[in-house]
Order: C-alpha cells, then structure tokens, then sequence
C-alpha cells in the first residue's frame, strides 16, 4: 500500500479543506493540483471532464504525487482558492450539492448545476 505524504495529511486536516470545495461535502480526498483545491469523488470526476489543462485532478491516497505538486496544494487550500476564483461569482450563487442517485451515478440536474458553478469559477 502507497502511504499518503504527511503534508497533504496535514492539509486534509485543516479546517478550510475538512469539505469539498466546490459542494461542501465532508472528507474530500482528492485534489486539483491545478487549482490548488480539496474536492470530493464527484466533483473530481466533474473536473476531470475538463481537462487537465483547466483542472489536473489526484487522489490523496490513490496516487503518487511530485514535489512540486504536495508544495502547490500546500501553497494553497480551500480558503484561498475560493477567495480567488469564487470573488467574482454572482451573489445569486447558491452552492450547489453533488447529489448521487445510486452507485456512483450523479443526478444529472444536480450534476448539471454543480459543473456549471465549477466553470463559472
């Protein structure tokens, strides 16, 4: 078994990043390096559709990680990456929840209105 780096051990562990960043759900465990975040399952499957030019997404635990990328997700966290990229949001905004209809399969409105507050980020 692959042994998480105690530094995004610690990183989970802060408060900021105990919820996902894009739907608030507890106990993330996944990261886009890219943007410097903590985001659940579903939400790093929404990134993923993206690409990795937008949003490079790892497990914490899954997969192995460089240098470079445990000193930017240390570098950054939930807190500063939403005072970044959530300023400019409209106020009418409301966060929307990743909502799983059995298995791993999102609701597709729920799964709709989560990506497009991704994008609109």
């Amino acid at each position: 078994t692959r042994s998480m780096d105690p530094r995004l051990k610690e990183l989970l562990q802060e408060a900021e990043n105990r919820s996902c960043a894009d739907c608030g759900e507890r106990s993330p465990r996944w990261c886009s390096v890219t943007l410097g975040i903590i985001i659940c399952s579903e939400c790093a499957g929404i990134h993923r559709k993206l690409g990795t030019h937008i949003s490079f997404v790892q497990s914490v635990s899954l997969d192995s990680w460089k240098e470079e990328w445990v000193q930017k997700m240390t570098a950054a966290g939930n807190g500063a990456a939403a005072k970044l990229y959530e300023a400019e949001l409209p106020s009418v905004w409301s966060r929307p929840k990743a909502v799983v209809t059995g298995g791993d399969r999102m609701d597709p409105i729920a799964s709709g209105h989560l990506e497009r507050f991704i994008r609109a980020k």
